[in-house]
């Protein structure tokens, strides 16, 4: 329960990230556009206007540098998550195995209970038929006697 909890706020985050990323890009791309835009309109003033992109550049690279690091975050947690999920089914696996034997288990001293019943059941009878026998055969000592 807990790991399904844990995998499901990764997949959110994953999910932020990942519209996040989109954002950034479209950005990005906004940016470039609005970049072209201004080298058309502002031909004339070129000194002001260079200071301008190399501004904006700069942004970009910045925002594109923020745009490789969400991806890579990204693909940690991908991989973090399917590792997540793997040990998540072999410690499934496992625990039903366990529970398995643990049934076999309960099962055997069942019938080991069963079986010491069974025995116990039959010593008494034995103990029984011995005790008789004995008697018998000291009445038979006693009567063989007078």
């Amino acid at each position: 329960e807990e790991s399904k909890s844990i995998i499901e706020r990764q997949e959110s985050s994953h999910k932020e990230a990942v519209s996040c990323s989109l954002r950034l890009k479209n950005e990005l791309v906004a940016a470039k556009d609005k970049i072209s835009n201004l080298e058309q309109e502002l031909g004339e003033n070129q000194k002001y206007m260079k200071k301008d992109i190399n501004d904006r550049s700069a942004q970009i690279e910045g925002l594109r540098s923020i745009v490789e690091t969400n991806v890579e975050s990204q693909k940690k947690s991908g991989t973090r998550i399917l590792k997540l999920e793997q040990e998540l089914k072999e410690t499934y696996k496992l625990m039903k195995t366990k529970e398995v034997m643990l049934q076999d288990t309960h099962n055997q001293i069942i019938n080991l209970l069963s079986d010491t019943r069974d025995l116990k059941s039959r010593l008494e009878v034995t103990s029984a038929q011995l005790v008789e026998k004995e008697h018998i055969t000291e009445q038979q000592f006693l009567q063989q006697k007078e």
